[in-house]
């Protein structure tokens, strides 16, 4: 294994963790790779408020970045995903369909330490994801405007590979009681920090039931 693929194995280990980003840009700029300068001024952007002064000159720095070196940075992903973003130094979040992510999820994880997948029109495809081992390795899931009713989210809360996201987001969907009592109900939703639950038409007995299970981490 080569030092540039160690980093970024560390890197996907520990995705949460900027101090290993920032050791592998001190590396690569000691390369004279301009990577080196991207992940810590995006790092640093990470940190800042858009309204902080150094954000302006930040900004138009990555990018300069992005432009120059976009489709180096981006590796295999054009080919893999409909659309994605950078954030501190890598691709943060990527969208895709319900059958592309099972049939490319695996790979799709091992190419960068990515922080959401977004799933497009996912309400009636849910359930191909029941025996997809690449979700159990997802920190961040987004089903936003997906159309997704109390049956869809029924679906979403019985798939026994949840159980390693961090943040789930529904806004903006047609989820009423059933669908909140599911989420609420679920075992494989332990270790959420986020679910957000805004836009969606859920009574008082739902929107207790999940303040019970979630607490301040669901927004309703």
């Amino acid at each position: 294994m080569t030092p540039h693929d160690a980093f970024l194995q560390d890197i996907l280990d520990d995705p949460d963790d900027d101090a290993v980003r920032l050791i592998f840009a001190d590396w690569l700029t000691e390369q004279d790779d301009p990577r080196g300068e991207f992940i810590r001024v995006q790092c640093e952007l990470a940190g800042l408020s858009p309204r902080d002064p150094r954000w302006p000159g930040l900004d138009q720095r990555q990018r300069e970045l992005l432009l120059a070196h976009q489709e180096e940075w981006a590796g295999p992903l054009p080919g893999l995903v409909r659309r994605f973003n950078f954030r501190r130094g890598f691709p943060h979040e990527v969208e895709m369909t319900v059958p592309e992510f099972v049939d490319r999820g695996d790979g799709l994880l091992r190419a960068a330490p990515m922080a959401e997948v977004r799933l497009l029109r996912a309400s009636a495809q849910l359930h191909l994801l029941a025996g997809c081992e690449a979700l159990g390795r997802l920190r961040g899931l987004s089903l936003a405007y997906g159309h997704l009713n109390d049956g869809a989210v029924h679906t979403l809360a019985r798939l026994p590979h949840l159980e390693g996201l961090r943040v789930l987001l529904l806004d903006h969907n047609f989820i009423r009681g059933g669908g909140a009592l599911a989420l609420a109900g679920s075992p494989h939703l332990s270790r959420l920090t986020r679910l957000d639950l805004r836009g969606n038409l859920i009574a008082a007995a739902g929107r207790q039931a999940l303040l019970d299970r979630f607490g301040a981490g669901v927004r309703l």
